[in-house]
C-alpha cells in the first residue's frame, strides 16, 4: 500500500464539505447567522403541529464571548403577520447561539423572546431606570 500525503488546505477543505454534507455548514461559532433564514414559530404545547412560518431575518447584531455568541435579530414580518395591537412590519428577537455537545456549531436558543419596538424600548428604559447600564451597575432593589 502507497503512503498518501495530503496537503493541510486539502485536509481542512475535505473536512469542510464533508461537514457541509452533514448539516454541519459552520466551522466556527463567528459564521453562524440567521440573516436571511425564514422565522418559524412552533406551539410549545402542541409539537405536532406544523411550524408556520412568520418572517425573515434581515439583520442582526452580536458579540461572542467563549462558547456563546449572543444575539439581536430584526425579523420582517411576512405579509399577513400581525402583532397584537401593534402595526409593526419587524420585531427584535433575543437569544444565543452556542457548540453542541457533539462538537457541531450553530444550536441556538430553543425559546428565544420576540418584541416589538416599543416593548424593547419599554425593557431598556427600565434597565436604565434602574441604572442596571451605568458602569459600574448601582443595584436599587425594590423599585
Amino acid at each position: 500500500m502507497s503512503e498518501i500525503t495530503f496537503r493541510a488546505e486539502t485536509v481542512q477543505w475535505w473536512r469542510e464539505r464533508e461537514c457541509r454534507k452533514k448539516g454541519k455548514g459552520y466551522q466556527n461559532l463567528c459564521e453562524v447567522s440567521g440573516i436571511g433564514k425564514p422565522v418559524r414559530v412552533g406551539d410549545k404545547y402542541d409539537r405536532q403541529k406544523p411550524k408556520t412560518t412568520i418572517g425573515r431575518t434581515v439583520d442582526e447584531v452580536c458579540v461572542s464571548y467563549g462558547e456563546q455568541k449572543y444575539f439581536v435579530q430584526l425579523i420582517q414580518l411576512e405579509p399577513g403577520v400581525t402583532v397584537d395591537e401593534d402595526d409593526t412590519r419587524f420585531l427584535f428577537r433575543i437569544g444565543y447561539y452556542t457548540q453542541r455537545s457533539d462538537g457541531r456549531f450553530g444550536l441556538g436558543s430553543q425559546w428565544a423572546p420576540y418584541l416589538t419596538r416599543a416593548e424593547l424600548q419599554e425593557l431598556l428604559d427600565a434597565m436604565f431606570n434602574k441604572n442596571w447600564l451605568s458602569d459600574p451597575v448601582q443595584v436599587m432593589v425594590g423599585d
